[in-house]
């Protein structure tokens, strides 16, 4: 138990539980399930909108959509607000066109006196200030209303407190209690790594670097890349057509189970996201929870992730930078030693900076400091 059961915060988390949200819906399904066993406060989870149909679209067809779907939610909001006491409405954000929503629901937060905290999950904004963007004109418009702000990743912590908007947080995502116990379960503890076996995990899109992982390790000998996740037809043929002829080394393995995710962790010698854009992705997490040796790249919170004061688990690379990658890849298949050592350091990194007990202390914290 966190605190006193009768100093309790009433909390609206506007937030996704469910549909194809990605790593903020399993936030907040962990968030919850956390919060219900304890009685530091109480949490009622908000969302009526789906961000489905917003990714890679048309910022156009973006804008009309997020308009057309957002309506339900700020009106579902308004009757919230108006009949429930709540005392902190937590907002989470993926910003882009959502930044909208998250300005209108700070508009009606402090206009019935409630206190609001806006928690970005992506890793952006540094790149939105540099291009002076459209959306770092919306981001400014919330970030000077808002009580509080949280971001993952610390290049983007160290912007905003430059620009002192409002008081703003750095706090990383945590990994699941049942993760771990299901990691450390005897069974799992007995499975093997594949030798110079490879995994990715995740949405299957360009913006994953998908195209450059292919490309990386068709020109490696000797390898098995497994790829988990989501993949239209078209993308399939694609990255065949890549691989070339000789493709037995790739296998598409569809959506699983996220127990069977876990599984093709614990069998892997490398796990890669080469992603162009990222906040603190929960995969890593699980990698890292693992022991699995990660390869990544320098955006969002992954490098202080993978490097955490001194303490590598995993090798960062440039985004869509074909040969770096696959000379990371390389050198992690060639030396056994490194790859143990990385290994053994994520999971110990995790277990002293990512657990639940840890950050949610941090979230508490954060809750009941907001002036």
């Amino acid at each position: 138990m966190l605190t006193n059961p009768t100093n309790r915060k009433k909390v609206l988390l506007c937030s996704p539980l469910s549909g194809n949200v990605g790593g903020i819906s399993k936030w907040t399904k962990f968030i919850l399930e956390y919060f219900n066993s304890h009685e530091s406060c109480e949490i009622t989870q908000y969302y009526t909108a789906s961000e489905t149909a917003y990714q890679h679209t048309s910022l156009v067809k973006r804008l009309f959509l997020g308009i057309f779907n957002y309506l339900p939610f700020i009106l579902g909001l308004f009757k919230r607000i108006s009949q429930s006491k709540f005392d902190i409405v937590h907002i989470c954000s993926s910003g882009s066109i959502g930044l909208l929503r998250d300005w209108a629901v700070i508009k009606i937060c402090r206009y019935y006196k409630v206190k609001t905290v806006i928690h970005f999950h992506h890793g952006r904004i540094p790149d939105d200030l540099a291009a002076k963007s459209w959306e770092w004109w919306l981001l400014k418009k919330v970030l000077q209303n808002v009580n509080a702000a949280i971001v993952l990743d610390i290049k983007s912590y160290s912007v905003l407190k430059l620009e002192q908007f409002c008081p703003i947080y750095l706090l990383p995502n945590p990994i699941s209690i049942g993760v771990l116990d299901y990691i450390s379960s005897a069974q799992r503890s007995a499975i093997k790594r594949v030798k110079r076996g490879i995994l990715f995990a995740g949405h299957v899109v360009e913006t994953k670097g998908i195209y450059e992982l292919v490309g990386a390790c068709k020109e490696i000998d000797d390898i098995s890349l497994n790829i988990v996740g989501a993949i239209t037809s078209e993308m399939r043929e694609h990255l065949l057509q890549l691989a070339g002829p000789a493709n037995k080394w790739l296998r598409f393995l569809g959506e699983r189970d996220h127990q069977e995710v876990l599984d093709y962790m614990l069998c892997a010698n490398i796990f890669v996201l080469p992603s162009y854009s990222e906040g603190f992705p929960n995969v890593i997490l699980e990698a890292m929870a693992c022991s699995t040796p990660i390869i990544s790249t320098d955006v969002g919170a992954l490098p202080e992730m993978l490097n955490h004061k001194g303490k590598n688990c995993g090798l960062i690379v440039p985004p869509k930078d074909k040969s770096s990658l696959k000379l990371a890849i390389i050198q992690l298949l060639n030396d056994d030693q490194l790859a143990k050592e990385m290994g053994d350091n994520s999971r110990q990194i995790l277990l002293r900076n990512y657990t639940q007990d840890i950050i949610y202390k941090e979230l508490l914290f954060i809750w009941k400091n907001l002036s």
